[in-house]
């Protein structure tokens, strides 16, 4: 089967992973800005209504109408952090409702149609032994969405044990960092307008980046290899 066949064959659920990607750029500057008009009323917020805050926030994430990312820094400036156990528990569940969504959309379309070309089952194969490392590796690099991450994942085969595992000890270092970020900054319009990211945090951001593409390449070229 050619490149283009299996782009065919998994056209809804391309379409969907482009939508992944596109929706969060566009929604975070919105809740910026309303972040930024009500922000009395959100400091004044008791803790059931930071409860339902999360609660919502984890089927938007799941589907990609809110960053992640953007909801912890948010977090952190609201509640500093005090913040992380929430964050982490409706992460989690937003991992696992996006995990679900793709299994209900891909229905193993996707592992399907990778089936058809030569020599595949052995990469296939090789790569299954190591999908708790390629779960971590993919959720430590700021580059790929959340949400993107998690259908990549689901419609490739992740039992999901380890993609529970892997999404927790990956996405800890970047949220902890996010967290740090909104817990920081002295202002909300700078936070928004500006960012906050010092040298510090720029380097440590770089280094999530290198660790998660040279892992990730690692992998699948020994994966080949070994075939």
């Amino acid at each position: 089967m050619s490149f283009f066949a299996i782009l065919r064959a998994n056209k809804i659920s391309l379409v969907f992973s482009l939508l992944l990607c596109a929706i969060p750029l566009i929604v975070s500057s919105s809740i910026g800005y309303v972040a930024y008009i009500y922000e009395p009323e959100i400091k004044d917020f008791t803790l059931f209504l930071w409860l339902l805050f999360y609660l919502f926030s984890i089927f938007t994430m799941a589907i990609a109408i809110t960053p992640t990312t953007f909801i912890s820094i948010l977090s952190g400036y609201f509640l500093g952090w005090l913040c992380m156990p929430f964050v982490v528990i409706s992460y989690l569940f937003a991992a696992i409702l996006g995990f679900f969504i793709a299994k209900k959309i891909d229905k193993g379309k996707f592992i399907n149609s990778l089936g058809a070309i030569a020599g595949i089952e052995g990469i296939l194969r090789n790569l299954k032994d190591r999908e708790l490392y390629i779960t971590f590796l993919a959720k430590i690099s700021p580059i790929l969405p959340f949400a993107l991450s998690n259908f990549l994942l689901s419609i490739g085969g992740a039992n999901l044990r380890n993609f529970i595992i892997g999404s927790l000890l990956g996405m800890l270092p970047r949220t902890a960092l996010a967290i740090y970020i909104g817990n920081e900054a002295q202002r909300i319009s700078i936070l928004i307008e500006k960012g906050n990211t010092g040298l510090g945090e720029q380097v440590f951001i770089s280094l999530l980046i290198i660790i998660g593409a040279v892992g990730l390449f690692r992998v699948f070229k020994k994966a080949i290899v070994v075939t």
